[in-house]
């Protein structure tokens, strides 16, 4: 991943770096929970696409009501917002909203192979951590990410494969 990012990312259209700006994010979403959990922490931004001070630029101007920066995907902001008036004792699970709306963002992309990948490995999580959940007899109606219809399923489904057997491959 980093080699691809050295090498091959500068010799790419702007179209082709804001789709492959996407993969990246997720290293920026760790980023940025892990700076909301504490603005000193040490992070290793060399794989996303912001430096931990422009990550650091979101919260603070979160926090002073300043107009979000058009260069943050707006879900950055959405998140920080819910983090910081989360009270702190209740935060456990915030990180799954995170990718929640992380997989949302990506899915708008506006190309349909990124979106459709995004939707798949979205799915595939989504499934395996509702068989995981349901074999140790968690909740799984809390476990899925997203809102989508096979998230939606495995909220709501006891059936042994989620409802699902004839709506995916």
């Amino acid at each position: 991943v980093a080699n691809f990012k050295t090498n091959m990312y500068p010799e790419l259209s702007k179209a082709d770096k804001k789709l492959v700006d996407l993969f990246y994010l997720k290293f920026d979403n760790q980023n940025l929970l892990t700076l909301l959990k504490d603005k000193e922490a040490v992070v290793d931004a060399s794989l996303g696409n912001f430096s931990a001070d422009e990550l650091l630029d979101v919260i603070v101007s979160f926090k002073e009501e300043a107009a979000p920066d058009k260069k943050f995907p707006a879900y950055f902001y959405e998140f920080a917002e819910l983090y910081l008036n989360t009270p702190e004792d209740e935060r456990f699970g915030l990180e799954d909203k995170l990718h929640g709306l992380y997989y949302h963002h990506a899915m708008k992309c506006g190309n349909k192979f990124v979106s459709d990948w995004f939707e798949l490995n979205l799915d595939v999580n989504n499934i395996l951590a509702a068989m995981a959940a349901r074999k140790y007899k968690l909740d799984v109606a809390k476990v899925p990410v997203g809102s989508n219809m096979v998230a939606e399923a495995l909220r709501t489904s006891n059936a042994r494969d989620f409802g699902l057997a004839d709506d995916l491959e």
